[in-house]
């Protein structure tokens, strides 16, 4: 049997496609409103509560970028999730007829039965009647045609949506426009979303001195203040302000100290050596009503370094007259020592560029000018340049309030001082007593700091009837000075005593002055010590002199004695070890110690000769008697030759024979040869200084006589001066009484008066 082909009929099922495009497009219509309630509603939700925390506890541009990125987050998914997705989900036609039956019990499965059935284009292929599937297709779209398919989607859910879709924006658009007008949403848009650190709009704010640019500017290391002032216009008192730190600093918040006025309140920060963030805000106001918070924005804590001397030159410039160079003074170290008169030239190099530099003496201040923005000079004039402590005060330029140095530059100046001209003054062959004609050979060495301008010996005379001064006079020596105007000099000076009248038994006193070019605090006077002698008759001189040359007999006598000693200590060391292969520790400690005291008698002989020469060369000097007179020939030929060559020669040479001893020690037939070479040396000694002491002996007789024999001449001349003296006073005397009498002869007697008798 022949089978009837099935033809579809499209125009039939027309009904159910426009119902599932209309539907299709409800249903995006329906999640874009969902999606737009979600995301206004969570951009509302989330704009709140960020406000509420910034606004509540001020957080700090981290914490608000974190939220502002974690709010972007939630609306990004809920886009994604309910605008985006929806809408590219592909609903097909056959979903579409089942969510309709499931909605509507009645079509009972027709819609779907006539739906597919149009879309098949083989029914006929299948075996299934054609018949049948016309009838269902033409159910399907009787039944769809009294269906009402926006009964599909959740119209109350709907209408809720759009209600917060006008809602949310309208408060979005109020946020929106209202963020030019009002200051909190301003800060609230400027701080939340563009992230910049600007404060809230408050009641009264927290001003912390120091602030420039967000920025406090401290110096490293001190301990820093931190100040916070309030208004005084603001209607609330304020019970407690607190400074927040970062992280950074380590520092936990602290609450500020409150002054007396309630407008201030203080925090000390110890030690600041890094740099940190911080931020100061109040707590509850006593206002009943007012449960805000009043906070600054963080601030940024930026370590300066104070203004400190990095190099420093102090050059000192001396005075004129010393003729010296400037030189300079060891800035590390001191106290420096500074004439007086000298200029003092401080420059040095800041660390920093300088607003003001400094110098302090004490109470005064010399301002420096600055060369460039870190070296500074300053010249402290002769007059001004005082002994003292010296301190460098800098001030910078970075900070709104210059910052100084904390420990000011200091260096320590004393004064020094130009010492007077220094005296020495020996006198040759001169003792304490001189005579009238004496002629004084005086050396002088003078030595300045700096120059020696004049030399002068002053004198003074006295006897016990004169004034305390007596005769005073003074002898420039400026002309026989060697090295004058130089800071030594020398003076070779023969002062004769014969040309300033000087009486016998006066007591003579003189001394060299010197001058020095000090043109600041002088000239200084530099004088010797002052010399002290005694004007004699040349008979005391002489019998000072001898006496003097007893002494030094005396002295040789010893010596004698001494030798004499040490020639028999050898005499019987020669006895005792003449047969002694070597000498034992006794006798060789006995040899050394015998060397020793040979050695010293040289030593002693030799002070006796100088004592000796002295004598010879003041009798030259006191004019005692010619070049070349008896004393002196005697003392020089008879006593000071022979002596000064045992002195040099013959006692050195007899050491020397004993130190042979000790180093022939071993040796019996050398140390024997030695001992009595020495031995016979030792007796030679003994002999000269016996032939000298007789010598002395025998002048010393002579000159006893000399002596006496010019003391009676001295008599006789004192009691010729005296008869004369006498005389010339008897004559005196007669010539008074003669012209005494002719007077009285010579005038006539008045009334009453009688005449007198002559004697």
């Amino acid at each position: 049997m022949a089978q009837a082909t099935v033809t579809r009929p499209t125009n039939t099922t027309q009904p159910i496609a426009r119902r599932l495009r209309s539907l299709r497009r409800r249903v995006s219509t329906w999640h874009v409103v969902d999606g737009s309630a979600r995301l206004l509603f969570w951009a509302v939700v989330l704009f709140t509560i960020g406000f509420a925390l910034d606004f509540g506890i001020r957080l700090d541009v981290p914490s608000r970028a974190i939220m502002l990125f974690l709010s972007g987050v939630v609306l990004l998914l809920v886009i994604g999730r309910r605008l985006l997705w929806p809408q590219f989900v592909d609903v097909g036609d056959d979903a579409l007829c089942l969510s309709l039956e499931e909605k509507f019990e009645e079509l009972n499965d027709s819609l779907i039965s006539s739906w597919q059935f149009s879309q098949t284009d083989t029914i006929d292929k299948q075996g299934v009647s054609p018949a049948l599937v016309s009838a269902s297709i033409d159910q399907g779209v009787d039944r769809i045609r009294g269906v009402h398919h926006a009964r599909v989607l959740n119209r109350q859910r709907f209408w809720l949506n759009m209600l917060v879709v006008l809602l949310a924006g309208g408060a979005i658009a109020a946020i929106a426009a209202g963020v030019s007008r009002s200051e909190t949403l301003s800060a609230w848009y400027q701080r939340d979303l563009l992230l910049a650190d600007v404060p809230w709009p408050q009641d009264r704010y927290l001003q912390v001195r120091g602030v420039e640019g967000g920025e406090v500017k401290i110096p490293r290391g001190d301990d820093w203040t931190l100040i916070v002032d309030i208004a005084d216009d603001s209607p609330f008192e304020y019970e407690s302000v607190y400074v927040e730190f970062d992280q950074a600093s380590q520092r936990p918040t602290q609450a500020m100290e409150r002054s007396t006025d309630g407008v201030e309140f203080a925090r000390v920060v110890p030690r600041v050596i890094r740099p940190f963030s911080f931020r100061v805000s109040s707590g509850r106001s006593s206002s009943p009503w007012y449960y805000g918070r009043s906070c600054s924005p963080w601030y940024k804590v930026v370590l300066v370094d104070r203004p400190e001397v990095a190099e420093l030159q102090l050059e000192v410039t001396p005075p004129e007259y010393t003729k010296q160079q400037p030189y300079l003074l060891p800035s590390d170290r001191g106290p420096h020592h500074v004439l007086a008169g000298s200029r003092l030239d401080i420059s040095g190099v800041a660390n920093k560029a300088l607003s003001t530099a400094q110098v302090t003496i004490g109470d005064v201040g010399l301002p420096a000018s600055l060369d460039d923005e870190k070296r500074f000079s300053v010249t402290v004039d002769a007059d001004q340049l005082t002994p003292g402590s010296y301190e460098i005060h800098l001030a910078d330029t970075e900070t709104p309030t210059p910052l100084t140095s904390n420990v000011p530059r200091r260096f320590t100046l004393k004064q020094r001082i130009d010492q007077t001209p220094r005296l020495k003054v020996k006198l040759v062959g001169i003792s304490a007593m001189v005579t009238q004609a004496a002629k004084i050979p005086i050396e002088c060495q003078i030595t300045d700091d700096f120059s020696i301008t004049d030399v002068r010996l002053t004198y003074r005379w006295r006897t016990d009837d004169d004034a305390p001064d007596g005769t005073t006079g003074s002898i420039p020596l400026s002309e026989l000075t060697v090295g004058l105007n130089t800071q030594e000099a020398s003076i070779e000076y023969v002062l004769d005593v014969s040309k300033l009248d000087v009486p016998v038994g006066a007591g003579l006193g003189f001394r060299v002055e010197a001058d020095d070019n000090d043109m600041v605090s002088g000239p200084k006077t530099g004088v010797s010590e002052e010399v002290l002698l005694k004007v004699v008759a040349p008979g005391e001189l002489r019998g000072n002199m001898l006496r003097r040359e007893k002494e030094q007999r005396q002295e040789l006598e010893q010596v004698l004695k001494v030798q004499q000693d040490l020639r028999a200590t050898t005499e019987i060391l020669q006895a005792e070890t003449r047969d002694q292969p070597n000498l034992t520790a006794a006798q060789r400690h006995q040899l050394m110690q015998t060397q020793k005291r040979q050695r010293l008698l040289a030593t002693n002989v030799e002070s006796i000769v100088g004592r000796l020469s002295a004598i010879v060369t003041e009798v030259q000097n006191n004019q005692l008697e010619d070049e070349g007179g008896r004393i002196q020939t005697r003392l020089s030929d008879n006593v000071i030759a022979p002596l000064k060559n045992l002195a040099e020669q013959a006692i050195p040479e007899t050491a020397d024979e004993l130190d042979g001893v000790r180093q022939a020690q071993a040796e019996s037939d050398r140390r024997n040869e030695k001992l009595k070479n020495a031995i016979d040396r030792q007796a030679g000694i003994v002999d000269a200084v016996k032939d000298v002491i007789d010598q002395m002996v025998e002048s010393e007789n002579y000159q006893e006589a000399v002596n006496a024999a010019y003391e009676v001449l001295q008599s006789e001349k004192q009691v010729r001066d005296l008869t004369i003296e006498a005389a010339e006073e008897a004559e005196r005397l007669a010539r008074e009484r003669a012209s005494q009498s002719s007077d009285k002869h010579g005038q006539e007697p008045e009334d009453g008066d009688e005449p007198e008798d002559n004697e």
